[in-house]
């Protein structure tokens, strides 16, 4: 197949930024220099461009250098536009879940994902997008956002809680005690966290859920409503005249927890 005159001034943007090296020398030691002259060497021969006399055809009007940083450039100012609408579908996503419209909610964090899929902004949509599964009973969807949000920010506290309370769901007690101890970790001061570690850690000491597998409780061998709270009278106890349960269903403070 015959070389284009594409090719060619690909080529020869190459040549002439390898001699600018050379002549500028951004390359000094005689080795490097060498190496150098001889790429360019092979490089003209392979594209026919040995005669610089009939090579100023495919002379471009910018540099290499010059077309490097424009399209470095319009990269970044994409991944801003993208950025800046993967936040509006983030709210869009927080007010459909926040007024019980959790499959609207999930399209608007997925669309906000595909939009920034290997910026570590969208660990945020991931977590969200979460939230929402947990409330269509998707609870392995759930589990799997939680994870992706923590491989992409591993400091993002409120990833591991949102998976701490998806392994409630699943009767995964120690897997969610982990993940809450992880939480207070990078967020001490976070009372919700240390409610919920400390509830966890309590049912396992008494014996109430086991620390790995079903509630006892949970009838078939399935997880008490609401997870490992969900026994006991229908929910969670007071604790400190808090009453968890109430806290935990109610639409208010829910919200709070989403970004």
């Amino acid at each position: 197949m015959p070389l284009s005159e594409k090719d060619k001034k690909i080529a020869y943007s190459i040549l002439q930024h390898l001699k600018s090296q050379i002549s500028n020398r951004v390359i000094e030691d005689e080795e490097g220099i060498e190496s150098l002259g001889v790429a360019i060497q092979c490089i003209a021969a392979t594209y026919g461009l040995e005669h610089e006399s009939e090579n100023q055809k495919y002379s471009t009007k910018a540099t290499i250098e010059e077309l490097f940083s424009k399209q470095q450039y319009l990269t970044e100012t994409v991944e801003a536009e993208n950025q800046v609408k993967a936040e509006e579908l983030k709210e869009q996503g927080n007010v459909h879940l926040k007024e019980g419209r959790y499959q609207e909610a999930v399209d608007c964090y997925s669309k906000a994902i595909d939009l920034v899929l290997n910026s570590a902004h969208s660990a945020t949509y991931y977590c969200n997008r979460a939230a929402a599964y947990i409330k269509l009973q998707e609870h392995q969807k759930a589990l799997q956002d939680c994870d992706i949000a923590i491989a992409k920010n591993p400091n993002y506290a409120r990833a591991y809680a949102r998976k701490g309370s998806v392994c409630n769901l699943l009767s995964k007690w120690a897997e969610s005690k982990g993940c809450f101890t992880k939480a207070l970790e990078l967020e001490p001061q976070n009372e919700a966290y240390r409610l919920n570690l400390e509830e966890i850690e309590q049912r396992i000491k008494n014996g109430e859920v086991a620390s790995s597998g079903p509630a006892p409780h949970a009838a078939g061998g399935g997880a008490a409503p609401g997870g490992p709270f969900g026994a006991m009278g229908g929910g969670l106890p007071n604790l400190g005249g808090m009453n968890l349960g109430s806290l935990l269903s109610n639409p208010a403070f829910m919200n709070m927890a989403i970004h």
